[in-house]
């Protein structure tokens, strides 16, 4: 079999017991006439949900609902992303995560691996489809509840640096193991780089919800590039144009991190949907609400890998982008993300063109 092993397809084998990787064998060179290919499963760390259900509004059966649509397409550990909301919904969400995370992984059912806070501490003038009064500035004292109520399983936050106080924040909290991500800002470039020198080290889907680059106003996307910050991007081919993914993958290929920013609807059928509790139509593949404004996605991250695949990016750099990439923005890479000795085995099964055949989850097949 032809194995993704330390970013490249080598013929080999693998031994695998009580669901990790025990020894990778490299036999040889890729052998493209083996049909089958295996790499690691698919991580989504910027997903709002899909098949119905939106993890801002969870319990144990919903999370568990949504851990096998996420499977069955392929994504074997994500980051359950909520947003700005009712406070109340989302202590409720965290702390319903925060269970499911620390307990015993159940067959044919994709890792949820933690949170990922997209809100509320966001600019109101970039705010894309948050819902405006519930935006505010940081709350250390609600968050630390947050925090509790989720079982420490809180990874990523998602922030406005141009709100008053923001560096602070960003140090305390990234001295807490958290990663602090730029996002839905009108930050200029200085404010960005600000955020970087005290702990931020990563930026919510790159291009969307913040200045356009400028030659005189680089903003966070020259920052994201001179800080080499890691770099989420959408790759549906509706939120950000091809060339700039290639671009993107060209300057910053070990930082790319692809994701879905997926919603409920994603898997379903065209009509009206929810995201966060706000309205969002779907159609011809986009999402948007009522006054036009993109409002997440339904894609999903293998069908993003074959996108960016037939944008003319490498084969190897797209899978690292789904894989190893964000495991490890969030240090992770000793877990998941990776064939690899010590490793989850989480894995697929796909032909040349990465279409999916099986899904390997702990190492059983779903």
């Amino acid at each position: 079999m032809n194995i993704f092993f330390d970013g490249r397809f080598v013929k080999g084998e693998v031994e695998i017991s009580e669901g990790i990787f025990k020894e990778i064998r490299v036999l040889g060179e890729e052998d493209p006439k083996d049909p089958d290919y295996m790499i690691p499963g698919f991580i989504d760390i910027h997903t709002h949900g899909r098949g119905g259900e939106d993890f801002s509004f969870v319990n144990d059966e919903k999370l568990k609902k949504l851990g096998r649509s996420y499977a069955s397409c392929g994504v074997t550990s994500v980051l359950a992303t909520t947003m700005t909301n009712e406070p109340k919904a989302v202590e409720d969400s965290v702390e319903a995560v925060g269970r499911i995370v620390h307990a015993p992984l159940e067959t044919g059912e994709a890792r949820i691996l933690g949170v990922h806070m997209e809100g509320p501490f966001l600019g109101k003038d970039k705010k894309g489809a948050h819902d405006e009064k519930y935006l505010w500035e940081f709350d250390k004292i609600w968050l630390d509840k947050i925090i509790e109520k989720s079982n420490n399983s809180i990874r990523i936050i998602s922030v406005d640096p141009v709100l008053s106080g923001a560096s602070s924040f960003i140090k305390e909290y990234t001295g807490r193991g958290i990663v602090l991500s730029i996002a839905h800002t009108s930050s200029d470039y200085d404010t960005a780089v600000m955020a970087v020198r005290a702990g931020a080290d990563h930026v919510t889907h790159l291009f969307n919800a913040m200045n356009p680059l400028n030659h005189r106003a680089p903003g966070v996307i020259g920052a994201a590039f001179d800080e080499q910050l890691f770099s989420e991007i959408i790759c549906d081919g509706i939120h950000v144009n091809s060339t700039l993914i290639r671009m993107w993958f060209k300057l910053m290929a070990s930082k790319m991190i692809i994701i879905s920013d997926s919603m409920q609807a994603a898997g379903l059928e065209e009509g009206k949907y929810s995201l966060g509790g706000i309205d969002v139509f779907v159609k011809n593949g986009k999402a948007f609400q009522a006054d036009g404004t993109i409002a997440g996605s339904v894609t999903d991250v293998g069908t993003e890998v074959r996108n960016v695949v037939s944008f003319g990016i490498e084969r190897e750099k797209a899978i690292l982008a789904a894989t190893l990439n964000p495991a490890l923005s969030i240090g992770m890479q000793n877990r998941v993300g990776r064939i690899a000795k010590g490793c989850a085995a989480d894995y697929l099964i796909t032909d040349e063109g990465l279409n999916i055949k099986n899904v390997i989850i702990n190492g059983r097949t779903i």
